[in-house]
Order: C-alpha cells, then structure tokens, then sequence
C-alpha cells in the first residue's frame, strides 16, 4: 500500500490495523503523517512532520517490524511487548518513546533518541552508526545497548535511572544516568 501527500497543509491519518504483519505500508509527498496500529514494516519519505504508533495486533507471540525513513519520524512503542523487536533503518532522524520491545538500528545512519518505559526486564538497544540517545526512565530497568556499528568519534549519550551495560563501545560516551549503573565493555 502506497500513500502520496501532496500539499504540505494536510494531515494523513492512516489506521493501519488492517494491515498484516511483514506488508509494506510507504508514505512520501509533502503532507504530514499520522500512522497508527502499525504491524507492517514502514518505507517513509514524507518530508512533513511524520509519526507512527505501533500495535501488535494481539500476536501473542514476539513480532518484528521494520520502519525505514529517510527523513525525521516518532515512533511510539504502542503495545508492543518485551521480546518483540522495532528495527529501524535509513537516514532519517528516528525518536522512539515509551521504547519496551527490543530496537535494533543497525541499519540506521540517522540519529536515534529512544527513551524507555518501565518494563519487567531487559531493553535491548542496538545502534546504528550515528549518534544515539538513550535515556532509561526506571530504576528497575536494565537497557543492554550493543554499540558495535558506532565508529570512533560518534557520540552515544544515556540518562535517566536505569541500569545500563554497554558493549562495543568505540564512540564517545556521555552519561548522565541517575543513581543506575553503567558497566562498559569496548
């Protein structure tokens, strides 16, 4: 499925419930998104201002989705549970909230700003090769993050009150973790 915003004034709202999981849903044109109940992956170049909430439709077993943009997008975690996976890809600017599934950036070279809801267990952050935030917002939390696509001179900024163990670490590291432990492995 394709949708086309043409005029830079309007606002697409797509609920997306309908579509399966592993279907491509691509959104470009001038107009702003609004995506929600999205199972599918996601191929954005829409230069408005774009988001998408996620929704796993009930899977009662892990699902992954991929969200590809090359230009800025929000991503908010929806429903989607620990365990689940949130791949991110392209050059776009990605900022992720309520982040509980697993993000994997990989395929990433825009910047990721992810900041986490509390969960029951472990985040998993993998990064792109940009610079990524991530802020961990509970204290009962643990964010893993794998930063082994970061080059040197790359910053990777963590904050908040998680624990955080990072491995990989070549770039540049800025923490302001609140009363959490940070545990480095390069």
């Amino acid at each position: 499925t394709t949708v086309t915003g043409t005029s830079a004034d309007d606002t697409v709202e797509i609920d997306a419930v309908a579509l399966a999981d592993d279907t491509l849903l691509t959104t470009d044109g001038a107009a702003n998104f609004t995506i929600t109940n999205l199972l599918g992956d996601l191929d954005n170049s829409a230069t408005g201002t774009n988001s998408v909430t996620l929704n796993d439709n009930g899977a009662g077993a892990a699902v992954a989705t991929t969200l590809t943009s090359s230009t800025a997008i929000g991503v908010a975690n929806g429903n989607f549970a620990d365990g689940d996976t949130i791949n991110l890809a392209g050059a776009g600017a990605f900022t992720v909230t309520g982040l509980v599934a697993d993000l994997d950036a990989t395929n990433a070279t825009g910047t990721v700003d992810a900041t986490t809801a509390a969960t029951a267990g472990t985040v998993v952050v993998t990064t792109g090769s940009a610079a990524t935030t991530v802020t961990g917002t509970s204290a009962d939390d643990t964010v893993e993050i794998d930063a082994v696509a970061m080059a040197d001179d790359t910053l990777l900024t963590t904050g908040g009150a998680a624990n955080f163990t990072i491995t990989g670490l070549v770039a540049d590291l800025t923490s302001t973790a609140d009363g959490g432990v940070v545990d480095i492995t390069s």
